[in-house]
């Protein structure tokens, strides 16, 4: 079976994101103030079941990073809810330690997203977490099982 990392240059690449190509716009809305115009999603070869599951769970990662994103680029947080929510401030409304640190990681694929993450998040971003029909849709998409439905938003192929 060959690895998701086989088609790429850089072999540095580990965590989730090594099945997202470009793998630096895993989870982004934007790379360098530029809006992404396409990512690639690269699925495993074979059938190795494991490798699947951990494909699939990086696919929903990304829409969970993507959906937190876009949560947190809203202007409804602040004393008027007028300010975005940048990502320090969002590490600090975690109470676990080395917050800062782990949800950069996790945000841009580099580490895995736990449950504890899951529920953190909705705690302290209400409304951030895509639908389950979202992320099934993602998933079909990211194989190759279905073109991108009429009203999908993302660059995602």
């Amino acid at each position: 079976m060959t690895t998701p990392t086989a088609p790429r240059a850089n072999r540095n690449v580990s965590g989730p994101q090594k099945w997202c190509s470009p793998p630096e716009a895993f989870g982004q809305l934007e790379i360098r103030g530029e809006r992404i115009t396409e990512r690639t999603w690269l699925p495993p070869n074979g059938n190795d079941l494991v490798e699947v599951a951990k494909f699939r769970a990086a696919v929903m990662q990304h829409v969970i990073c993507l959906h937190v994103r876009k949560a947190k680029n809203e202007e409804q947080f602040g004393p008027n809810g007028e300010h975005r929510l940048t990502q320090e401030q969002l590490a600090a409304l975690d109470p676990r330690p080395d917050t800062q640190k782990r949800w950069n990681a996790r945000l841009c694929g580099r580490a895995n997203l736990t449950t504890a993450d899951m529920a953190t998040l909705m705690v302290i971003l209400p409304g951030a977490m895509p639908s389950e029909d979202e992320v099934r849709t993602f998933i079909e998409v990211a194989e190759k099982r279905i073109e991108p439905p009429e009203w999908w938003r993302w660059p995602d192929r």
